[in-house]
């Protein structure tokens, strides 16, 4: 996450523990209940080359939340994180729920991603 947001209109951390300790309090229920079933890692050499958490957001009556997307920036434009969102997607789908929502700046680069993928804009 660090290395992902750094220099982006996500780069909030000041330090790697920082975006450390925010990937372990969305676990631990920050954002709303953690869907595991939902959140997807890729793992290249032994190392988290990128990674989508889902939760059920507190702020909007447990709605499905893309709360992080991340891929080390090495990785991005690959299609990777494309390929773990709709396979979320896919895993919120065999559970039977049928929507997922995220917020993202308008600055932010992954945008296009979102609306390629079929996110659309439903309010500031």
């Amino acid at each position: 996450m660090w290395a992902a947001f750094r220099g982006s209109s996500d780069d909030e951390f000041d330090t790697v523990a920082d975006a450390e300790a925010e990937v372990f309090q969305t676990l631990d229920g920050k954002w709303g209940p953690f869907l595991a079933e939902a959140s997807l890692v890729a793992v290249l050499a032994s190392e988290v080359v990128s990674a989508v958490l889902l939760v059920l957001d507190d702020a909007h009556d447990r709605a499905p939340l893309l709360a992080f997307a991340v891929t080390a920036p090495e990785r991005q434009g690959q299609g990777l994180g494309g390929w773990l969102i709709e396979n979320a997607v896919r895993s919120l789908d065999a559970l039977g729920i049928t929507e997922l929502h995220l917020a993202v700046a308008p600055m932010n680069r992954a945008l296009r991603l979102y609306e390629r993928l079929g996110f659309a804009e439903v309010g500031p």
